[in-house]
């Protein structure tokens, strides 16, 4: 869809009959539906940037910068894009200028590869903290996202073939990748765990007799589980943002292809509910790369805490002596 067709789009959207593309009460429960779920987005999101302005710990870890972005990100979509793009779907007649629709599509491309780009940057890290366990998330790959975004903002500023392969298709080809490699890999370790013979672990103990080694066992132990803890954390994220990216993106991005090789095959209908899908992942990426974190979530349990002292504080009645 280039820039010549969004202007047609919006100026030939007044002159359509109501009936012509979406139903008066579908799009009004489909623009309900999205205006809740944009109030928990809000809330969620919002709620990660106050703990990371507030809790220093959170500063330590360059991932927590990534998740940060992610989240001012989902803020953007929540403030902008879901308000416009529900009013779009209540009315039968784009009410509002051209220019604000054209500012809305330039600031809604960037800010969605941006999510894209920092979601794979944070998948990759998630596979490398399975693969590397010592290697941490390097803080260069920032320049490549800022160079990135600028040349999509000159190239690609309304969504067309080569956007939608930078911001979906590949930043998805990647993450199945990993997740299908790393699903390999472990498959391979625990089968290689459960054929090795008990005898060895039986001997094995039986060398250690003194204190000190059953100490020294004990702790390698307790840091083998400790190990394997994180990486089964790791792999659990790593399924969830590889399931919620196909879920949430793809039928809104296969739509835009068949819209763009097909202009009449995808009903406006079809587009507008595959909208709403896509949009509605801003409410999930706080919980599949924050929520999980154990910064991040002992953080947002305080503040919900002290959030609901405040409140039942303020709806108790006061004792007067």
């Amino acid at each position: 869809m280039g820039l010549s067709n969004v202007i047609e789009f919006v100026a030939n959207d007044s002159a359509d009959s109501p009936e012509s593309w979406l139903q008066e009460p579908f799009g009004l429960t489909l623009g309900a539906i999205t205006l809740i779920i944009n109030f928990f987005t809000i809330f969620s999101n919002t709620l990660i940037v106050v703990v990371f302005s507030s809790n220093t710990q959170v500063w330590e870890s360059g991932r927590n910068f990534y998740i940060l972005n992610l989240a001012l990100c989902d803020l953007v979509i929540a403030l902008v894009s879901v308000p416009l793009q529900s009013f779009r779907m209540a009315i039968t007649q784009w009410e509002i200028s051209i220019a604000t629709c054209l500012i809305w599509n330039c600031l809604d491309s960037v800010v969605r590869f941006e999510i894209s780009m920092t979601s794979t940057i944070l998948t990759h890290d998630r596979y490398k903290l399975i693969e590397e366990p010592l290697r941490s998330l390097c803080p260069e790959r920032l320049p490549f996202v800022v160079f990135a975004e600028l040349y999509v903002v000159k190239n690609h500023i309304i969504p067309s073939c080569s956007s939608s392969l930078l911001e979906y298709f590949i930043p998805v080809a990647c993450i199945v990748y990993w997740n299908a490699k790393l699903y390999i890999k472990l498959r391979r370790k625990f089968r290689r765990i459960h054929q090795q013979p008990e005898t060895n672990n039986i001997s094995y103990l039986a060398t250690i007799v003194t204190s000190n080694r059953f100490r020294a066992f004990g702790k390698t132990s307790e840091i083998r589980e400790s190990r394997h803890e994180k990486s089964r954390r790791a792999a659990i994220v790593l399924t969830m943002i590889t399931l919620a990216i196909i879920i949430f993106r793809t039928p809104f991005f296969v739509s835009l292809l068949m819209g763009v090789f097909c202009g009449e095959c995808v009903p406006r209908l079809v587009l507008e509910a595959t909208i709403s899908l896509d949009l509605a992942l801003a409410l999930f990426n706080p919980f599949i790369y924050a929520y999980l974190s154990g910064t991040y979530k002992d953080g947002c349990m305080q503040m919900l805490l002290n959030i609901k002292k405040r409140i039942t504080s303020c709806c108790s009645p006061t004792s007067y002596p």
